[in-house]
């Protein structure tokens, strides 16, 4: 009670500090003469107005018009700003925590050490591609246990998804399985205190989980609605043991799930993700500690799928028809001398539209080439002939020529004491 008399006297002088400093009294008491209504009333209602607004807003009203969701939590943190990110090197990069404190991180999930300078180059751009556009988030997961000293070995959530998936994706990095067997130092605060973090990019989302089957897929609730959702980069074995672990894991408490699979996933399949929890860790990480889970040797390699054997129907063999054969007609050719080494086998006519044609020669001298010309009698040429096709060798056998019927002849050059046979199909016979 005592506090809304302080704010009602503090909303009073407000207004009348407000009328005194303007020309609202002479105003408001003006019309208040014309209307009859009384001058308290009026300053009533500006305390009532001023009371009103001082009042604190129910905690829940912001969630149900649609406050944003919880971000995730420590020790993950967001760099807030670009300017934090220095000395990239491929998988390693330094984070400025505050003042000149600087800590090097190094990719759980990827290692760019053994490729060859031209790879690392590539590396080092993407990388700085990624973390040099927005502000990313960062998931410490410890140091190695062989350098306590070393780097810090953390996941990096970008606007291109995983950045340790981004580089594999593009053949920059190496994957690193197993990265967090050997990992300890865990920090248990965020390394920087982001005054206005904002939530982490999509394809991310919160959800909660409403069923869990036996082998480890979850069914979850989100704004998108409800999905099933399988591990990324661990593999369980089935079992109630490990239906119970989830659902004391998660509880009824919301959480991050990360979409981390480069293939597309279909609608009907489950989505492969990083389930980061409300105690600060991850789901898959909490199940290898138990001894329920191991890591998947290539992550995107997708589920094995049962396939039934396809049902091939036998067809009767078809009765094939008997080979028809065809019998030649020898079209008789006179060959006479045009030159010393030249012949020709004078003018002879085929009514069909395929004959052959078979030679063996005698070259003009030791290894000389020989030619055959077949040409064509006819009209419409200036020299009453049509060149047709051209053979090069001592003998030939059953060379076929589709040329409809007409009139030809062959000459030879190069040759002595020709040798020709020219055949036309007479009949066909079964």
């Amino acid at each position: 009670m005592g506090g809304i008399v302080d704010r009602s006297k503090a909303g009073l002088k407000a207004c009348g500090e407000w009328f005194r400093a303007s020309e609202g009294s002479v105003l408001g008491r003006r019309f208040c003469r014309s209307t009859g209504i009384a001058w308290v009333a009026v300053v009533a209602l500006g305390v009532l107005v001023v009371v009103t607004a001082s009042q604190p807003v129910a905690k829940g009203a912001l969630a149900e018009s649609g406050s944003p969701p919880p971000m995730p939590a420590p020790p993950a943190f967001f760099t807030e700003l670009i300017s934090r990110i220095r000395g990239v090197e491929g998988a390693a990069f330094d984070v400025c925590v505050g003042g000149l404190e600087v800590i090097r991180v190094r990719l759980r999930d990827a290692e760019c050490e053994g490729l060859d300078e031209k790879t690392r180059d590539k590396a080092q751009w993407l990388t700085s591609e990624l973390l040099g556009t927005e502000p990313v988030w960062i998931f410490p997961a410890g140091r190695s246990k062989d350098e306590p000293d070393g780097p810090l070995r953390v996941r990096v959530w970008t606007r291109k998804g995983w950045l340790s998936e981004a580089l594999i994706n593009a053949h920059l990095a190496k994957r690193c399985t197993g990265g967090g067997a050997s990992l300890v130092a865990r920090p248990e605060e965020p390394l920087i205190e982001a005054e206005k973090a904002g939530p982490p990019p999509p394809p991310a989302f919160q959800a909660t989980v409403e069923d869990v089957s036996d082998d480890g897929t979850l069914t979850v609730a989100s704004e998108g609605g409800s999905r099933n959702v399988r591990f990324f980069d661990v593999t369980c074995e089935a079992g109630e043991r490990l239906k119970t672990s989830i659902e004391q894991t998660l509880g009824t408490k919301p959480f991050w799930a990360f979409p981390s699979s480069r293939r597309r996933t279909p609608p009907d399949a489950p989505l492969p993700a990083r389930i980061w929890t409300s105690e600060g860790n991850w789901l898959s990480d909490a199940l290898l500690d138990a001894g329920l889970a191991m890591y998947r040797a290539d992550p995107d390699e997708q589920p094995e799928k049962t396939l039934e054997p396809a049902k091939v129907e036998r067809r009767p063999p078809k009765q094939q028809e008997p080979k028809k054969r065809i019998v030649w007609r020898e079209v008789p050719v006179t060959v006479t001398r045009r030159s010393q080494t030249t012949f020709r086998a004078e003018a002879f006519t085929i009514k069909s539209p395929v004959w052959r044609l078979s030679w063996r020669l005698v070259p003009e001298r030791l290894k000389g080439q020989v030619f055959l010309i077949v040409w064509r009698q006819t009209r419409v040429e200036p020299r009453n002939k049509m060149y047709v096709r051209t053979f090069r060798g001592y003998a030939g056998t059953e060379e076929y020529l589709r040329t409809g019927p007409g009139v030809f002849w062959v000459d030879f050059i190069n040759a002595k004491e020709p040798n020709v046979k020219v055949e036309v199909p007479e009949k066909v016979s079964d």
